[in-house]
């Protein structure tokens, strides 16, 4: 069973940030992370990212692994992200 992750964040710069994003896919597929990332109307840097994860645990490691917190610095996240994870019942 998948779970809906949303994960929101703002950045500096919302092209340059959906560069790396777009850039990256492949390492979030590898793992089972499907998303697709949108944009707050009115407030672009406002990024929430939504899609599909096997698991919490999935989430959890992708965002933890040093390579993909140098992808986020690279890409102009600012702060931390907020996750959230869905499950329908």
């Amino acid at each position: 069973m998948s779970l809906m992750v949303v994960v929101s964040i703002e950045v500096a710069d919302f092209d340059h940030w959906k560069s790396v994003f777009d850039d990256n896919s492949d390492s979030r597929e590898r793992v089972g992370i499907h998303v697709d990332a949108y944009t707050q109307v009115g407030e672009p840097n406002k990024v929430t990212v939504i899609g599909t994860t096997p698991s919490v645990e999935v989430v959890q490691s992708f965002f933890s692994d040093p390579e993909q917190q140098a992808k986020m610095k690279e890409a102009g996240s600012l702060g931390k992200p907020e996750i959230k994870f869905l499950q329908k019942r």
